[in-house]
């Protein structure tokens, strides 16, 4: 206080934020940002060409109108449609899904892998949602400890996605992707066999399971009312079974969605990809679309659209039934 001086102990750090991270030079810097754009032009391209091939050229308008930012996010979108399963879906409108309805599969299941037993310990958990539920998610977790359950073994992952097309057929006889905005697919989550779809394209993700030892993948619709247990994953690993369902009293939905796959089923399918069936749910949704140098907002009063979904007990046709156990409720 006699000096008239103050000492002051900064935070660890605080005299380091105006250090640059990246100690590349800036032409190594601007190389690296010319390759990642060449890179990705050449996968814009390549998607292009995929929607062409399906007759989706009206998508590409956008590139004409807005601003940078706008543009970018069109172009963003068109990479990030998965061209293949679209061209699946499309090719399913109209077709009779061939799957048996659960009901039937469940009367053909041995009574012998039927059997309740008491839980086991935790499994890996693979979490697939909305990219906004899966930050918050992760988020969560974190906060408490991922709740005893071994961090190394949880994974988070964004739900796959589909754009929903008109249900009439344009002049050219093809059934066209609905637009958000003249830069964005209006799109929807695909369902539970979307975790085939996403897990298809990571095989390094497979690899890691494998490596950690983990023999089963537990698929679920997390929900207040049925609290995750342990009961499933024991009655696959003593059944010896490729597939496990748990069942519950309301089965009309995927509100309570239960599988369990081995991680040697899990492989082959998705390399079976190929086979999933979609089904086209019709629906009433808004959307716009250029009209001669305009972009107008459609509002239809009656169904126009198709919503594509399919279903994880799609798996259960590349089974065998005696392959395939159940976990019943005390009170089924």
């Amino acid at each position: 206080m006699e000096k008239r001086e103050m000492l002051i102990t900064p935070p660890k750090g605080l005299l380091e934020l105006n250090i640059r991270s990246d100690m590349r030079s800036k032409k190594e810097r601007r190389e690296l940002e010319w390759k990642e754009r060449k890179k990705f032009q050449r996968r814009l391209i390549a998607a292009k060409k995929k929607l062409c091939e399906v007759e989706q050229q009206h998508v590409f308008h956008g590139f004409r109108y807005g601003e940078k930012d706008q543009r970018s996010s069109l172009a963003n979108e068109i990479v990030t449609v998965n061209s293949k399963l679209l061209r699946q879906a499309l090719e399913n409108i109209g077709i009779p899904s061939t799957r048996l309805d659960l009901h039937q599969i469940l009367a053909t299941v041995p009574r012998s892998n039927r059997l309740k037993i008491e839980d086991r310990s935790a499994v890996p958990l693979l979490l697939v949602g909305s990219t906004g539920s899966i930050s918050y998610c992760q988020e969560f977790f974190s906060d408490h400890d991922y709740f005893a359950f071994d961090p190394q073994k949880v994974w988070f992952l964004e739900e796959e996605k589909l754009p929903l097309v008109s249900s009439s057929v344009a002049e050219d006889g093809k059934h066209k992707i609905l637009m958000k905005s003249p830069w964005e697919f209006l799109q929807r989550p695909i369902g539970s066999a979307g975790v085939i779809s996403l897990l298809s394209s990571q095989d390094s993700l497979l690899d890691e399971l494998g490596e950690l030892g983990v023999e089963y993948v537990q698929v679920r619709k997390i929900n207040q009312e049925h609290k995750s247990d342990h009961a499933l994953a024991g009655l696959v690993d003593s059944c010896k079974a490729n597939v496990g369902l748990q069942v519950f009293k309301d089965m009309a939905s995927e509100e309570n969605l239960d599988v369990m796959l081995s991680m040697s089923f899990l492989r082959k399918l998705v390399k079976q990809v190929n086979k999933l069936q979609f089904e086209g749910v019709e629906g009433c949704n808004s959307y716009v679309e250029k009209v001669e140098k305009d972009w107008v907002d459609v509002a239809p009063t009656a169904p126009n659209s198709y919503e594509f979904r399919s279903s994880i007990f799609w798996c259960l046709d590349a089974a065998t039934k005696n392959k395939i156990c159940v976990l019943y409720p005390s009170d089924y």
